[in-house]
């Protein structure tokens, strides 16, 4: 979050000096700290971090009463008008329960189509790649992750206490979903156009964050498991080696899927130096008679589709 206004930024609330940077970082005191970036060449104000833990030490539960009164305590501490400050980076996402362990979850959802998996360098030491994963494109960073296991190792048990009081079961499981998008004036204004901090309680545009946030869920890929082959006939010990093969295959830490695997097969095939064109030729045609008859849930288990919407409305 931008602002040109001149702010008033208390000596006691000064964290570090950058001198050759040219900026000084602050911490506003609040129930966590907000750092605020100030950079004095241009007088610019740079505000990172979330305003749910500003004001309650958590985001397990958010709505529009509190965040206002976040953004409005903020602004009277260093004696500016933040509503009407440019808005860089915006991040939204819900949390919600859910039926399986997280790690599980997370291992069956892939990137959609022209994104990369990634950790982001923040989350190292905290969360693992098996309870924390991203999907980064231009658009959008996002990410996936074991929301009661982020509570129990970022929060002390005070605040757990509190967490609890708002609905949060620790014997339960839990996941985030969040999107943080990179240009957000571009993906919700139009090209070139700028958010303000305003837009982010005004009716209009908060239908369309949440209509967005499941419509990015919605472009990862979950693993689709088997379906349950009903003839014994296509039961055949070559049947039931490639039906473990990929219900193997799927367990593991980035799942794969059944193409995956029967291009991994063909690649094993054509490796053996003993077999002859027309003998590779002949096993292919018998390998894709055993990988057709398996086929996958119209669904996938792992979908959390209907998860993610039902959090966006509650």
């Amino acid at each position: 979050m931008y602002c040109q206004d001149e702010p008033y930024l208390y000596d006691g609330w000064l964290a570090a000096t950058y001198h050759q940077a040219g900026y000084c970082v602050y911490h506003l005191d609040g129930v966590k700290e907000m750092k605020v970036y100030y950079y004095e060449f241009d007088k610019r104000l740079v505000i990172k971090g979330s305003a749910m833990y500003f004001i309650q030490g958590h985001n397990f539960t958010y709505d529009k009463h509190s965040f206002n009164e976040a953004i409005d305590q903020m602004g009277y501490l260093m004696g500016i008008d933040l509503w009407h400050c440019d808005v860089n980076e915006f991040e939204a996402g819900v949390i919600f329960e859910v039926y399986d362990t997280p790690r599980d979850i997370i291992k069956n959802t892939r990137p959609g189509k022209g994104m990369v998996v990634d950790e982001n360098p923040k989350d190292k030491g905290k969360m693992k790649k098996s309870t924390c994963r991203s999907y980064n494109d231009k658009e959008a960073y996002r990410k996936l992750y074991d929301a009661g296991k982020n509570i129990k190792s970022k929060q002390g048990k005070s605040m757990q206490k509190i967490i609890k009081e708002c609905g949060w079961n620790p014997d339960s499981n839990y996941m985030k979903w969040e999107v943080r998008y990179r240009k957000p004036g571009d993906k919700f204004k139009g090209k070139g156009k700028t958010l303000k901090l305003y837009d982010l309680v005004n009716p209009k545009y908060e239908e369309a964050f949440k209509n967005d946030i499941l419509a990015q869920y919605k472009k990862l890929n979950c693993t689709k498991t088997l379906e349950r082959q009903t003839n014994k006939k296509h039961l055949s010990a070559a049947d039931l080696i490639a039906i473990g093969l990929v219900e193997l295959y799927q367990t593991m830490e980035d799942g794969s899927t059944i193409e995956e695997i029967r291009k991994y097969i063909y690649a094993c095939m054509n490796r053996e130096d003993a077999l002859t064109p027309n003998d590779k030729k002949s096993r292919r045609t018998q390998l894709k008679k055993i990988f057709d008859r398996l086929k996958v849930t119209e669904r996938s288990y792992w979908d959390l589709s209907d998860k993610v919407e039902d959090a966006i409305n509650a």
